[in-house]
Formats: structure tokens, C-alpha cells, sequence
């Protein structure tokens, strides 16, 4: 499910979004409460507390995507680590609130407990879509792609949240942001994306 280095090439058949430069995380909804498990299977969710609104999700829902800590617009991972690293109960508290991260979303695997992983990514991403739309909250938002790699010379729109977006020029983008994923369409199996470098297209 991570993403792996790839060189850079435009195909229709292909998804194309942005690698985040947070922290890969899935996010559990089981009843009563919910946990967030990083790529090592290390249950993070005391790490987090500005996502106990999760609970409000279906039961049965599970998420794939990244944690994430903006500053000034642009993800800081360093940031983010910081916050990850934390253990004490009072840090990790002011750290939620100075310095609060969101889960960008780009995979639906599990609704209403019913498994979605042999279902085209296409598919899978209109109901997580749907899902997100229905039931909003500003630190949960979706990851948008773009069937072909979106051109670098015109500003396009990075994810959507109910309450704000990001959206930069393809130069921005490539100072800012250190890649792409990239998920073939019809993908079954969860999410298996391929990992690019920027690169500025004449």
C-alpha cells in the first residue's frame, strides 16, 4: 500500500494526485470508537487528539490516506514528525491545538463494514467522495487526482474540504511539494500508487 519511486510519464488510464509529505495512516471506525494505525501497524490514535470527531463517521469505515501539518499552506513534515515523536499527554495536547493536522483522504476500503478492495479505485474514490460530502469536517478532506498529470503551467486544485482548499500554480507545486502519486484507475486491492518527482513539462 505505499507508494514506491517511479519516472515521470502522463497516461489517462492513470490517477494523478499529490504525494502529501505527511505520515500514510489508516483510520479505523469501529463502535464505539475509532483508532488510526500508521504503515507500521502502530496504533497512533493518543498522538491525535483533534480527531475524536471521527467517531461520527459510519461504523465500519476505513480510510486510507495521510496525516498531514500545514504551515503557511504547504505540508511540513518536520512539523508533523514532531508531533508523531511526542508522548507526553500535555505536549500532544498543545500540539493538537498550535499546531492541529488533517487526514487528507484518497482511498475508501471498508463501508458499513462491507469491504470495497475488489472494486475499481474509481469507483471506491466517488464513495469515499460522496462520504465526505455527506459528513463534513475540516480536518478530514479529500485528496483530488487527475486522470493524465495535470499541467504544471496552470494552477490546479490539490484537495477539497467543507470549509477550504488548497489550490497552486504548477510552479508552486513543484517547490513545494516533493511528488506525485499516481494509481491506475480501474486498480482493485487497495491502493498500490507508484511515487514521482515533480517535473516541470515544457
Amino acid at each position: 500500500m505505499l507508494a514506491s519511486r517511479g519516472e515521470s510519464f502522463d497516461d489517462d488510464a492513470y490517477l494523478f494526485e499529490v504525494k502529501w509529505n505527511g505520515i500514510r495512516m489508516l483510520v479505523f471506525r469501529e463502535a464505539p470508537c475509532y483508532r488510526l494505525v500508521n504503515c507500521h501497524a502502530i496504533d497512533t490514535t493518543s498522538r491525535y487528539p483533534e480527531f475524536a470527531f471521527l467517531t461520527g463517521l459510519p461504523a465500519g469505515t476505513v480510510l486510507d490516506g495521510e496525516m498531514v501539518v500545514f504551515r503557511d499552506g504547504q505540508p511540513d513534515l518536520a512539523l508533523l514528525q514532531g508531533r508523531d515523536k511526542t508522548r507526553s499527554a500535555l505536549k500532544t495536547r498543545t500540539g493538537s491545538q498550535a499546531r492541529p493536522a488533517t487526514f487528507v483522504a484518497f482511498d475508501l476500503l471498508y463501508e458499513k463494514f462491507v469491504p470495497l478492495l475488489d472494486r475499481p479505485l474509481q469507483e471506491r474514490r466517488e464513495q469515499l467522495e460522496r462520504l465526505l460530502r455527506s459528513w463534513s469536517h475540516p480536518r478530514l478532506v479529500l485528496s483530488l487526482g487527475y486522470p493524465g498529470a495535470p499541467s504544471w503551467g496552470r494552477s490546479w486544485r490539490l484537495c477539497r474540504g467543507p470549509a477550504w482548499s488548497v489550490e497552486h500554480s504548477g510552479v508552486a507545486l513543484g517547490r513545494g511539494i516533493p511528488g506525485q502519486r499516481r494509481v491506475r484507475r480501474a486498480n482493485q486491492g487497495g491502493s498500490d500508487p507508484a511515487k514521482a518527482r515533480h517535473r516541470r513539462r515544457a
